[in-house]
């Protein structure tokens, strides 16, 4: 969407600095030059006619006035004239745009123009404005820290400029009235502090919020009905994913680098150049970066999918502290996810209450002879598709019992690999699995082997996963009635054909008519190591474990060693460059390879 000069209002407040100021609108014409621009400031100020005459209006305010915010009277609040200058200039905005600046600020160029079309994804129950709005990183804080004290700070966003709609922009000013400044500015001198600060930047003061976190925490009580945030002291009772994905939600995070917009006030001026880890680290550590935006913006925004789109079942035996764990991560995450527990008959659930639907399912026991001791796979499968037979959802999270969800992170890269080996390919869209215990085909003894822990997909797709025969004698005990097909990788005391995630896998592919031609888990050629892994790579997408899909299997730790050598998993970076070359144009798989090579990026950096 092209957004053109004449259709932004350019809300200019503040002091009228005279050697600042001017330098602010030359540069507003001079970048944005059919833009209309409002300038809102005190009366008697001295504005010489040749700035003047650059103003399509202005606007002269009476001096609301302000209060100390500190027991020494020295540190001014400025929150009524800063909400009461903008609240008046606002009157004049009339274009589809609305870009506000300090009155110290400063235009290098218009790229914030270029990212406001960026970072359209976002979760709509999240979300309180038409279109995103852009603001500054400096002061978007997450937390501020000195010494070993940190305080976070949710909702935190900058007031040094915003760009978004007319709309969106007034909507973000729609504040209540601050009746008392005395009283605000002062609260603490009659309020008992929470605890006592060991920093330089919180000791001495005494407001209920500062001027960003005011505006920040009365637009997020628009949309999060129940928010209790009373002070910005209080912020260990507030939900910190509930603030970071309100600002994803809400906000475009630019550093001047990125947005063009810079600031001529002696103080902040070095930040102008990006260099923000010059800064003091009480004030860098915990600010919103563009790149610490744009994590945060992969990890909470996943307006695509929604949870009141998804199902989860949770497959398995009942363990009263995992359990009770997974079931409340992932009604945390999935606050409107249709939960199923699907587990077995005379199962104790009496301290269970995170679900929606139970199935006690009659225990068919454990296979007698599955990989040289007795395994669950049969439980696995049967447990699971009844779960999934009795979702509702267009999605599916089949998790195991004794697994938290720690984020939704995994639901970012569900839509995002869409290419296919088309001969290779099972399921509509391909299925999101973990790191653990993928192994990889290439170099691993074992092949056709992705991970069960946790599923995600289609409702059809992972129907089709688990609408298999469950394992039998035919499986479990094929290698004493029949040859291995490689003796070196046979083990005599693993009589089945198919390990237990083979068998998943291996049974759907076959159900769906593919010449596999895989005989037992000992066959490792390298026609059959080719196909597991283009089998693997068309029919899902292999995340990190406890980082893409940020799980945790709460029975045992996981250990380095699990996963090399002959057991070597296939990790995301692996898969993802298999992807790409295997499934996207040559011309992508290249850019990838640049992407990936950090000498060549500096070269091309360097270059262009």
């Amino acid at each position: 969407m092209q957004v053109s000069n004449s259709e932004i209002s350019v809300l200019v407040n503040g002091v009228y600095d005279e050697k600042v100021t001017p330098i602010l609108l030359k540069s507003i014409h001079k970048k944005l030059p059919n833009s209309k621009i409002i300038l809102t400031t005190w009366e008697n100020s001295k504005i010489p006619q040749e700035i003047a005459v650059l103003c399509n209006k202005i606007v002269y305010n009476k001096d609301p006035g302000f209060e100390y915010n500190d027991p020494n009277r020295k540190i001014e609040n400025n929150i009524l004239r800063i909400l009461y200058s903008i609240e008046q200039g606002l009157k004049y905005c009339d274009g589809k745009y609305i870009l506000r600046l300090r009155s110290d600020m400063v235009i290098f160029n218009t790229n914030f123009l270029k990212e406001f079309n960026k970072f359209k994804k976002r979760d709509t129950k999240m979300s309180l404005f038409k279109r995103k709005i852009i603001a500054h990183s400096f002061v978007t804080t997450d937390f501020i820290e000195q010494n070993s004290y940190k305080h976070f700070t949710p909702f935190h966003i900058s007031d040094w400029y915003h760009f978004g709609f007319e709309e969106d922009i007034k909507e973000l000013y729609n504040l209540p009235p601050i009746e008392n400044i005395i009283e605000y500015s002062r609260y603490f001198e009659t309020h008992e502090r929470i605890e006592p600060y060991d920093m330089d930047c919180l000791n001495q003061r005494l407001w209920k919020f500062p001027v960003e976190q005011y505006i920040g925490v009365n637009n997020a009580k628009k949309i999060i009905k129940n928010l209790d945030f009373p002070h910005f002291q209080f912020y260990k009772k507030v939900d910190l994913d509930l603030s970071r994905s309100f600002i994803v939600n809400n906000f475009i995070i630019l550093e001047t680098a990125q947005s063009g917009i810079g600031i001529l006030k002696d103080r902040y001026k070095k930040i102008n150049k990006s260099l923000l880890k010059n800064l003091h680290p009480y004030l860098y550590n915990g600010l919103w970066t563009y790149e610490r935006y744009k994590v945060f913006y992969n990890k909470y925004n996943t307006s695509f999918i929604k949870s009141t789109d998804i199902s989860v079942v949770v497959q398995g035996a009942i363990n009263a502290k995992n359990t009770k764990m997974s079931l409340e991560t992932i009604r945390k995450n999935l606050p409107q996810a249709e939960i199923i527990l699907s587990t077995w008959e005379n199962s104790d659930t009496t301290s269970l209450s995170d679900y929606d639907i139970i199935i006690f399912n009659k225990d068919i026991k454990k296979d007698k002879r599955q990989e040289g001791k007795n395994s669950n796979v049969a439980r696995h499968i049967y447990c699971t598709f009844a779960g999934i037979k009795k979702a509702t959802r267009k999605y599916v999270l089949k998790i195991r019992s004794d697994i938290a969800l720690n984020d939704t992170t995994f639901l970012n890269s569900f839509d995002k690999y869409n290419n296919f080996e088309e001969n290779y390919r099972v399921f509509k869209k391909r299925i999101i699995i973990s790191s653990f215990f993928t192994r990889n085909s290439s170099v691993s003894n074992w092949i056709y082997h992705p991970s069960d822990w946790c599923y995600f997909g289609l409702r059809e797709d992972m129907y089709n996963l688990f609408d298999i025969p469950l394992p039998e004698e035919e499986n479990n005990f094929y290698l004493e009635k029949n040859p291995p097909a490689n003796k070196e990788y046979f083990n005599s005391g693993m009589t089945v054909r198919y390990w237990s995630e083979q068998y998943i896998f291996v049974e759907c592919l076959l159900k769906n008519k593919k010449q596999i031609d895989f005989k037992d888990y000992t066959d490792l050629t390298p026609l059959s190591r080719f196909k597991s892994e283009h089998y693997i790579l068309n029919n899902f997408v292999v995340l990190d474990y406890q980082n893409g899909f940020n799980i945790t299997f709460l029975k045992y730790p996981m250990k380095e060693e699990w996963c090399q050598g002959r057991l070597e998993i296939l990790n995301f970076e692996k898969w993802e460059k298999q992807y790409f070359k295997n499934c996207e144009p040559k011309i992508k798989y290249v850019l990838y390879k640049i992407r990936k090579n950090l000498k060549w990026e500096k070269i091309l950096k360097k270059r262009f």
